[in-house]
């Protein structure tokens, strides 16, 4: 595959091969992006850091949308079957919206430079070149960005859910409205949903949680396997019942809710009774919950994985650096610097990631993580980032 976005000046290869062998010149080069990517994500942070535009309204109108609606389904309960099926369709199609084309137009000092022709005639080979010979990394990526795009939904849905919750416990077992089966499957798909972003925020995949404990479980048990017999065969114990409760949870919230609105959708007990009119009220109502609270999730996430980046780079990778070599670009110990395949590998894992923004002509921003094309369609910062 032919690179055509190069990290540094095209006479300078600041990665090498396998990273053991590497000049004052290529040291300082390498030093340099690193540098200009500190600085970027810096510049990032004064842009999240910046109040939304129209953020006190949004909050007004989203607890204006949660007390209205939890009135209106203690005041007529045939409310809360559709308040779960608009609930549970915007949480399984939620991703829609994300395809609309966003407004934001990032002004940043430091640039990524790429030819969109070549971009579209490489894409296929990218994407095979990825899969194929990147497995494990295309992996990695996928589950950043698609768990990770989870995180910031958890408040937004956490707040949908609940309401929808609470009244199903009150109508299925207290008040008998509903049947007490229709209750109990309901109140089981919530708390599912519920658990899982509960085990969202403690894996973290946004900040590459997941990569980075499947490694500390890989290398415990290597250690184990001929250090100690009993603990490997516990610890695999525990692993494995970790990735059952994981998966459970995983198509209990990611599968089971089409069956839980199938059943909704036909349910007699209570007949769906509103008009067109209040069930796009309530679409927009839920819209508008589930966006405020993303986007102020989101804001938090991307302030905090830009933070531990930048530290992460300075104490990681830049330190390092600055101790190879001198202000004047010298270098300060011999040529051969045995750690610096590790030093390339640690920032080319953080940097493949980026934040990036989206909005309604300046409203109701949200920020995700995404892959960033300079450093993805670079092999050599793929094979950095793959010796991970």
């Amino acid at each position: 595959m032919v690179d055509f976005l190069r990290l540094s000046t095209d006479e300078i290869n600041i990665w090498g091969d396998e990273g053991g062998y590497c000049g004052a010149d290529e040291l300082t080069a390498f030093r340099k992006e690193v540098e200009n990517e500190i600085k970027r994500e810096e510049e990032l942070i004064e842009r999240v850091n910046k109040r939304a535009k129209g953020q006190t309204l949004g909050t007004l109108l989203a607890c204006l949308f949660i007390v209205g609606g939890a009135a209106l389904i203690y005041l007529k309960p045939s409310v809360l079957f559709p308040w779960l099926i608009i609930g549970i369709l915007l949480y399984s199609y939620n991703f829609i919206i994300l395809l609309i084309p966003t407004t934001t137009v990032e002004k940043t000092k430091i640039k990524d430079r790429f030819d969109i022709q070549k971009l579209y005639v490489q894409f296929k080979e990218i994407a095979t070149h990825l899969i194929f010979r990147r497995r494990r990394l295309a992996i990695e990526v996928g589950l950043t960005v698609f768990l990770g795009g989870m995180v910031p939904l958890a408040l937004s849905f956490s707040i949908i859910f609940a309401i929808g919750l609470i009244y199903a416990i009150n109508f299925g077992f207290l008040s008998n409205t509903i049947g007490v089966q229709l209750a109990g499957d309901i109140a089981t798909q919530i708390v599912l949903i519920l658990l899982f972003y509960v085990l969202m925020l403690v894996l973290e995949p946004h900040a590459q949680g997941i990569t980075r404990i499947a490694r500390t479980i890989r290398a415990r048990l290597k250690k184990t396997h001929s250090d100690n017999k009993l603990e490997f065969v516990l610890l695999s114990v525990l692993v494995g019942g970790l990735l059952f409760v994981c998966t459970v949870l995983f198509f209990g919230a990611i599968l089971l809710p089409g069956s839980t609105l199938l059943q909704l959708f036909s349910e007699k007990d209570m007949p769906l009774t509103l008009n067109i009119p209040d069930l796009i009220a309530i679409f927009i109502a839920q819209l508008v919950i589930m966006r405020h609270f993303q986007g102020m999730s989101s804001r938090w996430m991307a302030l905090s994985i830009l933070r531990d980046r930048i530290d992460e780079m300075k104490k990681e990778v830049l330190g390092p650096l600055n101790r190879c070599i001198n202000d004047d670009g010298k270098q300060a110990q011999d040529e051969y610097i045995p750690d610096l395949g590790a030093i390339k590998t640690k920032y080319c894992g953080l940097a493949i990631y980026d934040v990036t923004e989206q909005n309604f002509f300046g409203y109701g921003s949200i920020f995700l993580v995404a892959p960033r094309l300079r450093y993805v369609l670079d092999d050599a910062v793929l094979a950095c980032a793959s010796r991970q």
